[in-house]
């Protein structure tokens, strides 16, 4: 998972990462913003982002204006002081609201929020882990399928 941290202040900035790099240590942080202007930038240059941390409050103005200056598809965690603006953050692509100073059971809770919204659709069953867990196990070279009458044998790219 791609993500980028929008926060203007270099403490909450470097907390936010150590949380995310402990909780996710896969996550791969493409890039951090301070102002509304780099936060925009960002953004429009990277199309394959898969979350953001966004601050209300940044250097150069409110974050709302990033909403009213480009579509931002990617979903949001929002990490503020002010509880003022929770039902403007949820009219964007908020998937949770953390006070700080954020704590990591609040920044689990909320990453595991996003992990539910985004998980494949369908059985549930992501096939590429399944693949990538038998070619760890060597348990077994082939997989059963079913279209819910029949039974494929397949044998996965390993």
């Amino acid at each position: 998972m791609k993500y980028a941290i929008i926060e203007n202040e270099v403490f909450a900035r470097l907390n936010l990462q150590n949380i995310v790099e402990t909780l996710r240590p896969g996550y791969q942080l493409v890039f951090t913003a301070e102002t509304v202007a780099d936060a925009i930038a960002g953004i429009s240059s990277n199309s394959d982002l898969d979350l953001v941390f966004m601050d209300i409050e940044l250097d150069d103005g409110n974050c709302f204006e990033i909403f009213d200056r480009i579509m931002v598809k990617t979903p949001v965690i929002f990490t503020t002081a002010y509880d003022d603006y929770a039902i403007k953050a949820f009219k964007v692509n908020s998937i949770d609201y953390l006070l700080k100073p954020v704590v990591e059971d609040d920044m689990k809770a909320a990453i595991e929020k996003f992990e539910e919204h985004t998980a494949p659709s369908g059985n549930g069953i992501d096939y590429q882990q399944l693949s990538k867990a038998m070619a760890r196990t060597r348990a077994s070279t082939r997989i059963l399928v079913t279209d819910g009458e029949h039974f494929t044998a397949h044998v996965p790219y390993l």
